[in-house]
């Protein structure tokens, strides 16, 4: 009952996995001579984190380990920063993507890349994010407008954060749109069991037209259009919309 100690947890702990230490009794005997002794864990049958215990040749003196929660996550939201042109979604613009990432585990993680389904990422890597912290400025993306997409009326993708914790295992993550109230075209969203990890979707501008054209070719017979002549008529088909028409 004698004695308690306390100690602060760090950031360097809970990426280490555990606290480790020691204490130190000193005292004097009956003649006047000091008599010390180290602290032992009271378990002398498991090994701790560093290799101590029964294989260092002294399993009375373990260290005192405290095993700490490790739980290391990254989050990514992409969202759409703007498209070239007109703005609308025409072929052959270009879409720009900006990001945030986050994490939002416990541990430190560290050399953090982003890839992206169909866009051409920019930037990177972060060198260590710690718990809590945000990065929104390294990495960009662009793709440009197919006409598939403007067929379909929207252009949909993901992108994967990747990187190491503190004891080098991997960290991902797949983006997320950052709106989970509504679903996506394909139905993703809120349905699909995991709305956190909706794919960013740009709706295009769909404007599905045609054109016309009808001339006269030509008029049998005397050309002037006598009863029983046959006029015939050449057509020009245009599609002056931005969407492919079909079955016309």
């Amino acid at each position: 009952t004698t004695f308690t100690a306390t100690y602060t947890i760090t950031q360097t702990d809970v990426d280490a996995g555990y606290v480790e230490n020691t204490a130190t009794a000193s005292g004097t005997d009956s003649n006047g001579n000091p008599v010390t002794d180290t602290s032992d864990a009271g378990d002398d049958t498991t090994e701790t984190p560093d290799g101590e215990g029964l294989t260092d040749g002294d399993p009375t003196n373990d260290p005192t380990v405290t095993t700490l929660t490790q739980d290391p996550s990254l989050q990514v939201y992409k969202t759409v920063s703007g498209i070239s042109g007109t703005g609308t979604g025409l072929v052959g613009e270009t879409i720009t993507y900006s990001f945030t990432v986050t994490n939002d585990g416990n541990v430190t993680v560290s050399n953090i890349t982003l890839s992206d389904s169909i866009a051409t990422v920019t930037g990177g890597p972060i060198a260590s994010l710690l718990p809590g912290d945000s990065d929104t400025t390294t990495f960009t993306a662009s793709y440009t407008i197919t006409q598939a997409d403007v067929d379909a009326g929207y252009v949909e993708n993901t992108a994967t954060a990747s990187g190491t914790d503190s004891n080098g295992d991997p960290v991902t993550d797949t983006s997320d749109a950052g709106d989970d109230t509504t679903e996506t075209p394909d139905g993703e969203g809120l349905t699909d069991g995991d709305p956190t990890n909706d794919p960013t979707v740009t709706t295009l501008t769909q404007d599905p037209s045609l054109q016309v054209y009808k001339t006269v070719a030509s008029i049998s017979g005397t050309g002037t259009g006598l009863v029983g002549e046959i006029i015939t008529y050449n057509f020009t088909v245009t599609n002056d919309g931005n969407v492919t028409v079909s079955n016309i």
